[in-house]
């Protein structure tokens, strides 16, 4: 299938919740009376709709702490390539941040650039 075949029949993906986002903490009792137990839970929300559970393991809080920065992370990847290719730019197109990938765009010889995968993340964030 090609990529415009494939485009064509997916259902439109719906824009992400826009940020900020934060971590909604529940702690639970359970178990016997007389001998409670205790667990965590951490969700994400924006606004007042949650995004997101996180479990009930050891890397719960973590994981939610990551995933309600994803907003921000995200602005801040964006600005971050603009302000790199405004720099190249006023340098006449000289990159010394290895924006162009020499795997991608043939320029120079390595694996993949900050560039290449800098939009290869915001791609994925924006499920292209």
């Amino acid at each position: 299938m090609t990529s415009q075949a494939k485009q064509e029949s997916s259902p439109a993906l719906a824009a992400p919740t826009p940020g900020p986002w934060r971590i909604i903490e529940r702690k639970y009792e359970w178990g016997p009376s007389d001998s409670p137990h205790y667990s965590t839970q951490y969700a994400v929300y924006a606004q007042d709709k949650q995004v997101t559970g996180c479990g009930w393991n050891i890397t719960s809080e973590a994981n939610a702490r990551l995933i309600a920065s994803a907003p921000e992370l995200l602005a801040a990847l964006r600005e971050a390539l603009q302000l790199i290719q405004e720099d190249i730019d006023n340098r006449d197109g000289r990159d010394s941040f290895g924006m162009v990938c020499g795997r991608c765009q043939g320029a120079i010889p390595i694996e993949h650039s900050f560039g290449c995968r800098a939009h290869a993340a915001i791609r994925k964030a924006e499920g292209k």
